[in-house]
């Protein structure tokens, strides 16, 4: 029986008359702290081996110590959003008069194809009247296929969509794009039920439905969206109800944002919230990336931040950050190991177009790497485009980005391009939308000014937050891959020895483990790795993959270092 057991022992016999039962649950944590306090006092000369007692076992001995493993209840208090920030917004009055007119025309109509209808119902909405007829069973509806054009023309509409039938149902609907529209607060979706109820890991709020009902789905089921639309039709504002439905719903710790913005002044109002919900490369001017080369280096700073986790999920025997985190909170997962919480990370690149016509394939390959791999660590993307060429929606980009929204569009060939099909060349109204998911669904979108844009932002900003944004990785720096310089193997690091054994019993060549691992900043241990390269005991690199190993046990590393230390 070990030192710790017998104190512990017989402390437990002076203290409790019926044994303890050695499930994890059931340890006294004072007992257990008073008495590794004893050993400190009388035993100096043996310290208690960290090894010798399970993490998993241990249990906080105070709030405090609960709080620094679930940093979604940290010590300061965090306040989330509330609607009285949104500026006041009447609701849209119903029209009977109009609904009960919209009505007659369309018995009318259906009534020359020979189709009668059993109810139709209208619901009127600020982009467009939404129309569901349902049919006797047997009726020939197929007839009404091509019809879109005698709607419009019969109704004095700008554009009709059709729905033949309704999925899940065997009724008609019909959009019919109102002559007057209105726009409506992001307020009036996030007042609703289905946002307070909301389990969504990364919910996303943009508008309604043309029944009336909130559209809604979770990012990390999709797991990246691509908008596209010409300039002005609603891009932005989509992806402002998308970053305030997050800031609504979120804790700082649960969530980051990476802003690319070539445009410059599109996103700048949300700086004040840069310690809060922000993350950037180290020494970024700002966590908003408007420089072209800044944007380069953050994508490539994103994948070694995918690589890392990928590293740790790995560790941890999960497949997805979700149970990652989890397994933290639990205690499961030693913080001393280089474990952490992971936050998702929201990377929104506005004008990808214009980003990959500025520096090439570089930044389409990047995108298209993270958009492959970055599903499972946390990390999502939202792109935005004008362009639906090939040479920006790449294969890649296709395959692996399967969500879209798409606003109106200058001709049919490019609304297929985007969404396989017909109709984003009929939406002329800004923040109309047709979004494709499972099935192409039409939605408005809700209406962001951006003062209130701006009081959110600084309503978040008073509040207390990090010392700094969310820091990523260092991006490798220019001429890294042509190997090291200037290396002098008589001036090791004086954790050249620790870094190397690390390397070797792990078989893993990653600078940012060693960073990880050892504490030091991303250039001290690039300046290591470099040294290990140098010294043969790994290889060069290539791409952001982990280096070879080339030594593969501790005994060659010795000699290594014996020989190192006759120089």
């Amino acid at each position: 029986m070990g030192l710790f057991s017998k104190i512990f022992k017989s402390k437990k016999e002076e203290t409790f008359q019926q044994p303890i039962e050695t499930s994890s649950e059931n340890y006294d944590y004072a007992l257990i702290s008073q008495t590794i306090s004893e050993i400190s006092k009388t035993m100096p000369e043996l310290p208690v081996c960290e090894e010798e007692i399970e993490f998993t076992m241990e249990k906080p001995s105070s709030e405090e110590e609960t709080l620094l493993y679930d940093p979604t209840k940290e010590l300061f208090y965090y306040k989330k959003p509330t609607l009285d920030l949104f500026g006041v917004q009447a609701p849209c009055p119903e029209d009977k008069e109009h609904i009960e007119s919209l009505r007659n025309i369309i018995e009318q109509i259906i009534s020359t194809y020979k189709i009668k209808a059993e109810s139709i119902e209208v619901t009127e909405s600020n982009i467009v009247d939404y129309v569901e007829i349902k049919v006797p069973i047997g009726s020939k509806i197929s007839k009404l296929k091509n019809a879109e054009d005698d709607f419009a023309m019969a109704l004095l509409a700008k554009s009709v969509r059709l729905q033949i039938p309704i999925l899940g149902s065997g009724n008609i609907g019909i959009e019919i794009s109102k002559k007057e529209p209105t726009s409506f607060s992001l307020a009036s979706i996030l007042n609703t039920e289905d946002f307070s109820n909301s389990e969504h890991k990364l919910p996303c709020f943009i508008g309604k439905k043309p029944n009336g009902e909130t559209f809604s789905f979770d990012l990390t089921e999709l797991p990246h969206l691509l908008i596209s639309g010409q300039s002005g039709q609603g891009k932005s504002t989509c992806i402002h109800n998308i970053i305030n439905s997050l800031l609504f719903k979120k804790h700082p710790a649960e969530v980051k944002f990476v802003i690319i913005d070539p445009n410059i002044l599109e996103y700048n109002h949300y700086s004040p919230i840069e310690k809060h919900f922000m993350a950037k490369i180290p020494d970024a001017k700002s966590a908003i990336v408007m420089d072209i080369n800044t944007a380069v280096e953050t994508l490539k700073s994103l994948c070694i931040e995918m690589d890392d986790r990928y590293m740790l999920l790995k560790e941890a025997n999960v497949r997805q950050v979700k149970e990652y985190n989890e397994k933290f909170i639990n205690r499961k997962l030693n913080p001393a190991k280089g474990h952490h919480f992971m936050p998702y990370i929201v990377v929104i690149i506005d004008g990808f177009d214009d980003l990959v016509m500025q520096t090439g394939k570089e930044v389409g390959q990047l995108i298209a790497r993270i958009a492959q791999k970055a599903r499972a660590v946390g990390i999502h993307m939202i792109l935005t485009t004008q362009s639906s060429s090939a040479n920006i929606i790449t294969d890649a980009i296709r395959v692996n980005v399967p969500a879209r929204i798409t606003f109106h569009m200058s001709n049919e060939h490019e609304s297929r391009a985007i969404i396989s099909q017909s109709g984003a060349e009929k939406l002329y109204v800004p923040g109309d939308a047709l979004v494709k998911l499972d099935t192409v669904q039409r939605v408005q979108c809700a209406y962001m000014d951006t003062h209130e844009i701006e009081k959110i932002a600084q309503f978040i900003s008073r509040q207390q937050g990090y010392q700094d944004a969310y820091s990523l990785p260092d991006p490798p720096s220019e001429g890294e891959n042509d190997g090291p310089k200037d290396v002098d193997l008589t001036k090791l690091d004086p954790r050249f020895e620790e870094a190397a054994a690390l390397i070797v019993s792990t078989q893993q060549g990653s600078t940012s483990m060693i960073q990880r691992k050892l504490s030091l900043g991303y250039n001290r241990a690039g300046h290591l790795m470099d040294q290990l390269e140098v010294a043969g005991i790994v290889g060069p690199q290539s791409g952001s993959a982990p280096r070879e190993v080339i030594i593969k046990d501790l005994d060659q590393l010795d000699m290594i270092i014996s020989r190192l230390k006759n120089l």
